[in-house]
Parts: C-alpha cells; structure tokens; sequence
C-alpha cells in the first residue's frame, strides 16, 4: 500500500481557508439576521418629514386666513364715484350725494343739488330744469276744509305748485276767494267792495321767496280774519263750491296768475 505524505505546508493552507469561509459564514449569518434599519429610518423620517410638512401647511394656512381676516377686518372700505355701485351718500349709481358729481336727468335724487339740472321731482328723480318763461305758473292742486253733505263748510287750506319763470326771485302773496257754485263771490267776508267789482279777500297768504327757475309745491294754512263768520256766512250744507286765488307780484303790486278749484262738498 502506498504511502500517504501530507505536508505541512499544505495542512497550513487548508486551515487558512477554513477560517477565512467559516468568517465569511459568520457574516453572512449576522447580515440576514439584524433588522434593516434603512426601511424604518426612511419610514420614520418621511413619517417626521410628513408630519413637519402637514404642520407647516396647516400653520401656514392658518396665518394666512388669520391674516386675511384680520387685515379685511381693520381696512377701510374703499368706495368712490366710479364702483358701479350705490354707496357713500349717493343718490343714484356713482353720482349726487356730496362727494360724487351730480346725476344726470331720470337718475334718483334726494334734493334738487344731486341733479345737473338743479331740479328733483317730487317722484325723486332728477328732471330737465324748467325753462323761464318771464311768468309765474301757479297750478291749483287741492283745498282743504271742514264740513260734510250734512255740516256746513270752511276752507283752512290750499296747496299750490308755482313755478317762477322769472329771471329774477318771485316775492309773492296769495288772496284766497270762496265762491259759490256759480262762479260768484260769496258774501263770506261781511265786507265787499263793490267798486272794484270783488269782495274783499276771504285770506291773504305770505309765499316763501321763490328763485328763478324753481318750483314751490306747499300747503298754506288759510285763517279767516276777524269778523267771524256769522249765521248767514256759510255754505249751506251739501252745497258745492269754488276757491279763486290771486297769485300777487309783491313787487310789482300786480296780479300774476289766478286759479280757481271747483270742491265737490
């Protein structure tokens, strides 16, 4: 049988790689069996990474709404003359009121400055300015009394719309004159003058001094002066009636204008 020789040498080589797989063993064995910490660590940061930014969005957010809030809040309205909008004192859309330039005619006014024509209906709407005619215009538009079908009636008041065409302002006074139903003068007064072809007044009114170009509508108080009436001076119970008014010039001395209203008692 032949003899085996095993050298040294090589005994000391196969010991060498022994060691070197059984460490190559070992870290293998140690690899597998520790738990990766890159998955958690990058969960764990994106985790903070989302939180951080969910914190930063919602702070974020909540800044700025408390910003807005408050900055709407603290700032003042802004509002002028060409929003499209009524606001501030404006009569109508962008214009009248004291800031904003005057309306145009069929515009909403308030009072006659919020109008370019100087002129605001009694329907609140801003109208063409009347044209001076060198008269004044009286319009007869109600007389108010006591008395009924069974009582009998008193006039206490009448309601004119005068317009003053004149250039210059109208200074004017009223002479108020009950009729009756046939158009004569109804011997209300006790006195009549006779020569004159009238009797005198039943009331003489004080008018308001009136400006070129504007129009007065007002109710005057009508009082009968002293003597009272008397038994005879009235209008019989039912009976209609007639009130003539004589519009004066107070610087003239003249008679302007007359109207006259028919009062179904």
């Amino acid at each position: 049988m032949p003899e085996i020789v095993i050298r040294y040498r090589t005994l000391e080589r196969i010991a060498y790689w022994i060691v070197i797989l059984a460490l190559l063993t070992l870290l293998i064995v140690t690899y597998l069996k520790t738990p990766s910490c890159d998955g958690g660590d990058a969960a764990t940061t994106n985790s903070l990474a989302a939180g951080t930014g969910q914190a930063n969005v919602t702070e974020n957010v909540t800044e700025n709404a408390t910003a807005n809030v408050s900055e709407e809040a603290t700032a003042p309205m802004v509002e002028t003359c060409s929003d499209g909008k009524k606001n501030q004192d404006e009569s109508d859309i962008d214009c009248g009121g004291a800031v904003c330039r005057s309306c145009a005619d069929g515009k909403k006014c308030v009072s006659a400055a919020d109008c370019q024509s100087n002129s605001c209906t009694a329907g609140g709407l801003c109208a063409a300015a009347p044209k001076l005619t060198g008269e004044v215009d009286v319009t007869f538009k109600d007389v108010q009394y006591t008395g009924t079908s069974n009582t009998s009636a008193k006039i206490n008041g009448v309601t004119l719309t005068i317009f003053n065409g004149k250039s210059s302002t109208a200074n004017l006074e009223l002479e108020i004159y009950p009729k009756t139903s046939d158009d004569f003068f109804y011997l209300n007064q006790i006195q009549k003058n006779e020569a004159a072809g009238y009797e005198l007044p039943y009331a003489t009114l004080t008018v308001p001094p009136i400006a070129s170009g504007k129009t007065l509508t007002s109710t005057y108080d009508v009082v009968q002066p002293p003597p009272l009436w008397s038994a005879s001076d009235h209008y019989d119970p039912g009976d209609d009636f007639i009130v003539e008014v004589h519009v004066l010039d107070n610087d003239t001395g003249t008679i302007v204008s007359t109207v006259k209203k028919t009062v179904k008692v």
